[in-house]
């Protein structure tokens, strides 16, 4: 069974959905529901999903090799990123930075003609912030 059934942050489960789909690659899907969220989203919480919004389309840019569209959405939403509180939208934001700045020092070694080999730990991988998330309505582990 698995653990976090039915555990997801406040106001729905669109984050749980986005993360999912982030850690799957499946960045391009990702995208589309942080887009949602942000959408419908006022003060800090969209400042981040715009950021969370620029990172999953620079990642699918990454993946499909439009590698100055990679660049620029991977800069512009690690950019994004500071002076955000660490669990502005339920994600925890810093552990976001190194992979992708490792992300972006690659793309710009492939940019000049550069090889690069990719492991996982390049890749970035959302993680929800436990503490901030509810089951049916009452803090995880209170």
């Amino acid at each position: 069974m698995n653990e976090d059934a039915g555990i997801v942050p406040p106001g729905g489960s669109a984050m749980v959905e986005a993360v999912r789909l982030f850690n799957e690659r499946a960045y391009y899907e990702s995208h589309d529901v942080l887009e949602e969220e942000w959408a419908d989203a006022r003060g800090t919480r969209r400042e981040a999903l715009k950021a969370l919004v620029k990172l999953a389309a620079g990642m699918y840019h990454l993946q499909t090799s439009g590698y100055r569209g990679a660049e620029s959405l991977l800069s512009s939403g690690l950019a994004a990123l500071d002076g955000l509180p660490p669990d502005a939208v339920f994600v925890e934001i810093s552990p976001l930075r190194a992979p992708i700045a490792r992300c972006l020092e690659k793309i710009r070694t492939l940019e000049s003609g550069g090889a690069v080999e990719w492991t996982e730990e390049d890749l970035p991988r959302l993680s929800l912030v436990p503490d901030k998330l509810t089951r049916g309505g009452s803090a995880v582990g209170a």
